[in-house]
């Protein structure tokens, strides 16, 4: 006698969809371990970047007498100093031709005019490739982009009211700013900075900056610190870092490293980190004679209020 056998040479529609449902629970589960491992990998970069920077800031320092390139910019007698300027690639040509207020070629630096650039790049950078007064090819700096880098501070507060969105390192050249927030409101010999009287001093206070850093700070002073940070720390705001972390971010220091830390930037200052020079800051409700030190932060509107830029919590 023989025996037939029903054999099964399918799946059946509802085991087909199990299936597909068990592939994408696993995908759902899995996707942000792998864009979280992915990230992690631009961070680790990252803080590769930040410390060829910090090598590159040193060994300009040492060749310099610790001055640092101010590189201020008086274009029709509008004075200004930005804090990209130090290195990166040219900035793109809309700081050139000028828009919405800012003055034609007051922020536009090529990247042969960046002094950090032959220190970064081991020798001097090569002009861009510039046909019929246009740059066909731009010369890059690697070292000073972020992979993540998909935000421009200075495209976002220009006065142009819908500016486009665009990386740092393709607005300005950099990723990575100077901290220019430590020498906002700052006075020298008690004479109120502004943008005319007080130019001849800009180089004066990147010099005292420096070197103030360099003897005291070295470790905690975010001498160079990723372009939506620069913004929020300036702006007392808290806000999301390059790496979709909120409140972190990439930061270099000139004893060498670099971090990926939590900064609360409603403040100036936290664990292991200070945006501003703690030797210049008066104290909150004290009303202290003027520092013998050259240079401190100003008193604010002429009264015995000093500004807040102190390292109190935030408010």
């Amino acid at each position: 006698m023989i025996k037939s056998q029903n054999l099964r040479g399918a799946f059946t529609l509802i085991e087909l969809l199990v299936v597909v449902a068990i592939i994408a629970l696993l995908i759902s589960i899995l996707l942000p371990a792998l864009q979280e491992a992915r990230e992690q990998g631009k961070v680790t970069r990252c803080l590769g970047n930040f410390k060829n920077l910090t090598t590159a800031a040193v060994q300009y320092f040492l060749e310099h007498n610790d001055n640092f390139p101010a590189m201020v910019s008086n274009i029709g007698n509008t004075y200004a100093v930005c804090p990209w300027a130090f290195g990166g690639a040219t900035a793109s040509d809309r700081w050139r031709t000028g828009f919405a207020g800012v003055p034609a070629n007051i922020y536009y630096l090529p990247v042969q005019t960046r002094p950090f650039n032959k220190y970064l790049l081991g020798a001097d950078p090569e002009p861009d490739m510039v046909i019929n007064g246009v740059i066909s090819k731009r010369s890059e700096v690697p070292q000073l982009r972020c992979p993540s880098d998909t935000f421009s501070s200075a495209n976002r507060s220009t006065a142009d009211p819908n500016p486009d969105p665009v990386a740092s390192y393709i607005d300005v050249g950099t990723s990575y700013h100077y901290n220019l927030t430590a020498l906002f409101g700052s006075s020298y010999n008690n004479i109120a900075f502004n943008s005319s009287a007080g130019v001849p001093y800009w180089p004066e206070f990147f010099r005292r900056l420096t070197r103030d850093v360099l003897a005291r700070h070295s470790s905690t002073f975010t001498m160079f610190l990723e372009d939506p940070m620069n913004y929020n720390v300036l702006a007392l705001q808290p806000g999301f870092g390059y790496h979709r972390k909120f409140n972190k971010h990439v930061t270099g220091y000139l004893d060498g490293h670099a971090a990926y830390t939590v900064a609360d930037t409603r403040g100036y200052c936290g664990p292991g980190w200070t945006a501003i020079n703690p030797s210049w800051v008066y104290k909150i409700g004290l009303n202290e004679a003027p520092k013998p030190a050259p240079i401190a932060y100003s008193v604010s509107n002429g009264g015995p209020t000093r500004e807040r830029k102190n390292c109190d919590p935030p408010r």
